[in-house]
């Protein structure tokens, strides 16, 4: 998709393509990923809740730098500290052990 816009970009700089006809097109185009994407991860979600129970809304309120949520459960690997959302570095998300490094 980037590499689509950034070559729709050059066309509207040298005159080809319409700036409007651009921005309605690549929301289309990031709109049906966004729902293609989000469909998957319901999917992920049903597959996962046998292990981890169903799926929570994490809201931005509920949100802190870097622990996310509430415990999510406890860690089935080391089964004595609890997991938690926890944002990354890049900005994403990642289901961690409160136990690490003492858990891996």
């Amino acid at each position: 998709l980037r590499s689509e816009l950034e070559s729709d970009l050059k066309r509207i700089c040298l005159g080809n393509r319409a700036k409007q006809d651009v921005i309605d097109e690549t929301l289309q185009k990031y709109k049906t990923v966004f729902l293609q994407a989000k469909q998957q991860a319901q999917k992920l979600d049903h597959a996962l809740a046998k292990y981890f129970g169903p799926p929570q809304q994490v809201t931005e309120e509920t949100m802190e730098p870097s622990i996310l949520s509430e415990i999510v459960r406890k860690c089935p690997y080391c089964s004595r500290a609890d997991l938690v959302v926890k944002r990354k570095r890049d900005g994403g998300f990642m289901l961690s052990c409160l136990g690490f490094p003492d858990c891996k």
